[in-house]
């Protein structure tokens, strides 16, 4: 009897053993999936929102599109960029680059040419706000053709608002992205905002797929719940992805199949083989069990070890792959080799996002920092000074009679005045010194650990260096001269940009009291 207990205690155990240790590796399987397939997401979004931010910051700087909208003239822009645009379209990169006027009227949609000049305001609020805001902008949005990514990046010349250029890809595209790494997607659009935000004619297009708690679905439908990050069904995991427009509505569910299957299949192998043996052999089997169980639970550990440094991207603390003796070898090395190249991709994927943005933050035209700089690094310089209490000096400065130059001699020969005096000057500073173009032909210059005494010396030796600076054009040389406010952060200054006020109105009192001169 007791033997029999014994018998019957072990085969009990061996079950509740084996079905907690099959439970738990699915359910990290099912997050390390989870995890992946987010991680997966967020490379195709963030490729793409640097993508088409680079392209719509690249058309709403240019000089082309900036001479377009003062001269009104929209055919320069077609003739410029229409080749571009079918480039990306036909390699299905962008689906829509469409110009606007302020507030919100088309100037040039390349998707329909014959678009008349008219309001869309309550058909691109998107484009509003980029407007009024006056900052760039890029995120989900379905305007009256499509649900879509796009970025918007504002047209400013002088400080005036002109419009806008925006650059849209099909939300459907991240279904294909899925879908060539074999991870069958489904995506549910929301047919109330559909219906509220199409065109007749493309909201037919949407509402010939069918319906599923109130979203249109292009792809399998799941049997799936969208308020919740994943399910997991038998052997099969669903990934839910939200996605919200500009005014955090969601527009969208994007849901990703994952198939674990096969590794679960390896799991399963040897707790049945386990489990026979237990029962075959009772004798041997309590000692080997025990000797089993460690060993299971070891190779687990090393199994969940893998997961944790890999969900945490500790790429390089990744053990060597072993030779393979058993399916947990197998596994493991499977694991190590996807990990290595998702790490090779997100390294990749890193040093592309760098180079986009370090050239998001220079001026195209001096080579000196722009605006956007400043607005993005403002809060760091300032908290910085604030608990240093380190001096920090500031001028800032413009061209005297830069329109003047511009109506003479055009704006050729303005970029070229602009590109030269940031040329020189950039030789008078050090490294640490912030060199920003402000905007138009205003600049600003901060001097890091800088006495106000000798920031007005600097000021002093760039305005003589200016002024002996000669301009040359096709007829002649000519010279220009720059008024210049200095200032210093203080205790009570919040932010780096009331320095930049106070430098600000000596420079005009500069101006006002008959310019090439430094004010104080």
């Amino acid at each position: 009897m007791a033997l029999f207990f014994s018998f019957l205690f072990i085969i009990i155990v061996s079950v509740v053993i084996v079905r907690y240790a099959f439970k738990n590796i699915k359910d990290t399987l099912a997050q390390k999936y989870y995890v992946e397939t987010i991680q997966e997401y967020n490379i195709f979004l963030n490729k793409d929102k640097v993508f088409l931010k680079s392209i719509s910051e690249y058309l709403s700087n240019s000089n082309v599109t900036l001479k377009a909208y003062l001269e009104n003239n929209k055919q320069d822009i077609i003739n410029t960029y229409l080749s571009l645009y079918k480039s990306l379209f036909e390699n299905d990169l962008i689906d829509e680059m469409h110009f606007f006027k302020t507030p919100v009227e088309n100037f040039v949609a390349f998707a329909n040419l014959k678009l008349a000049e008219i309001n869309l305001s309550n058909a691109r609020k998107d484009v509003l706000l980029v407007n009024t805001s006056l900052k760039p902008a890029v995120y989900f949005y379905i305007c009256r053709n499509y649900p879509g990514l796009r970025a918007t990046y504002p047209i400013i010349y002088n400080y005036k608002i002109y419009g806008s250029v925006s650059i849209g890809s099909n939300l459907i595209n991240f279904k294909s992205m899925f879908e060539k790494l074999n991870m069958p997607t489904t995506v549910y659009l929301n047919d109330k905002l559909l219906k509220h935000s199409l065109q007749s004619k493309k909201y037919s297009f949407y509402a010939r797929y069918p319906l599923y708690k109130g979203y249109r679905v292009i792809g399998k439908n799941y049997n799936i719940n969208f308020d919740k990050k994943y399910e997991l069904q038998a052997d099969k995991l669903y990934v839910i992805i939200p996605i919200k427009d500009l005014f955090k509505k969601t527009i969208a569910y994007i849901v990703v199949k994952r198939n674990f299957s096969d590794a679960l299949k390896i799991v399963r192998i040897n707790a049945i083989k386990n489990f026979i043996f237990d029962f075959m052999v009772f004798f041997i089997i309590f000692g080997l069990f025990i000797v089993l169980f460690r060993y299971i639970y070891k190779r687990f550990n090393e199994l969940q070890n893998i997961l944790e440094l890999i969900k945490n991207k500790k790429f390089k603390k990744l053990p060597s792959k072993v030779k393979e003796k058993d399916e947990f070898d197998i596994f493991k090395n499977n694991l190590i080799d996807v990990s290595k190249n998702l790490s090779l991709y997100i390294n990749l994927l890193t040093n592309e996002m760098d180079y986009y943005s370090k050239k998001a933050y220079i001026d195209a035209l001096t080579s000196v920092y722009n605006r956007n700089f400043l607005e993005e690094k403002a809060e760091e310089i300032t908290e910085k000074f604030k608990l240093t209490k380190e001096a920090l000096g500031v001028i800032i400065f413009d061209i005297d009679d830069f329109k003047k130059i511009n109506d003479t001699y055009g704006h050729d020969v303005g970029d070229l005045v602009l590109s030269e005096l940031a040329l020189n000057i950039k030789k008078l500073l050090r490294k640490e010194d912030m060199f920003i173009r402000y905007g138009g032909e205003e600049f600003v210059i901060l001097f890091p650990h800088t006495f106000f005494k000798d920031v007005i010396t600097i000021a002093q030796k760039i305005r003589r260096t200016v002024e002996v600076l000669k301009i040359k054009t096709p007829e002649k040389f000519f010279h220009i001269t720059i008024s210049i406010g200095v200032s210093e952060f203080s205790k009570d200054d919040e932010t780096i940009f009331d320095v930049i006020k106070r430098a600000d109105k000596k420079l005009y009192e500069a101006k006002r009291s008959g310019k090439n001169r430094v004010i104080y």
